[in-house]
């Protein structure tokens, strides 16, 4: 391979060390490790969670960041969070409810608003994920 003035072939040591310098200037090591490390939670949390998809487990997460902080998720929030469109949301809240994760109610105030939680076996499993993926944030190198 010539190197772009076609005056010699470029070497992959050449081309190995151009790159670590590139690297080292714009901070690229930083921001090649926090990619290693979302990639390693998404396929964690798919090992934790075979059956919860994105979308579901977006939707698990907008439950528990509202009922944590002490509020209600009314359904058109976790609808929102899931990032589909709502009638595939109610499908995926539909599959949850039935499978013992989220539970939902209707408003006292407004009947027809649904709120969603979740539920005990749900909480375990969105506190379990969080803990396992914290444990690999604690684990992971920062990259300074």
């Amino acid at each position: 391979m010539l190197d772009a003035n076609d005056q010699k072939p470029a070497t992959e040591t050449g081309v190995a060390a151009a790159n670590l310098a590139v690297r080292a200037a714009s901070g690229t090591d930083r921001w090649l490790n926090l990619a290693k490390l979302v990639s390693k939670e998404i396929h964690l949390r798919t090992d934790v969670t075979p059956k919860i998809d994105e979308a579901h487990w977006m939707i698990l997460l907008d439950i528990f960041v509202a009922q944590s902080e002490g509020r209600v998720t009314p359904f058109m929030s976790a609808a929102h969070a899931s990032n589909v469109s709502v009638s595939t949301a109610q499908r995926h809240i539909h599959r949850m409810t039935k499978a013992g994760l989220v539970e939902q109610h209707r408003s006292a105030i407004d009947q027809r608003v649904t709120h969603v939680g979740l539920t005990d076996r749900g909480l375990l499993l969105v506190s379990k994920t969080l803990e396992a993926m914290n444990a690999l944030r604690a684990s992971a190198p920062t990259g300074r």
